[in-house]
């Protein structure tokens, strides 16, 4: 007897796009890790330097965002 598809319900369906969202994300953000690693590693920078330029980063970024998602500009 030949088995009978079992088709996913909505809700499953949208859980199955979430997890795979996350998971593209998750790796996107792992290369992004090593990324930021190699190029710190190769730039032979003392750690301090390099913390402030990530200090910098993230500054520029926050604010970024502040301005978009906080003041609707």
């Amino acid at each position: 007897m030949a088995k009978k598809k079992v088709t996913p319900m909505p809700n499953e369906i949208t859980q199955m796009v979430i997890d795979n969202y996350n998971t593209a994300l998750d790796q996107q953000m792992e290369k992004l890790h090593n990324h930021f690693v190699a190029y710190i590693s190769e730039s032979k920078l003392p750690v301090m330097q390099v913390i402030m330029v990530l200090q910098v980063l993230l500054r520029e970024s926050t604010d970024m965002a502040m301005q978009k998602y906080v003041k609707g500009d």
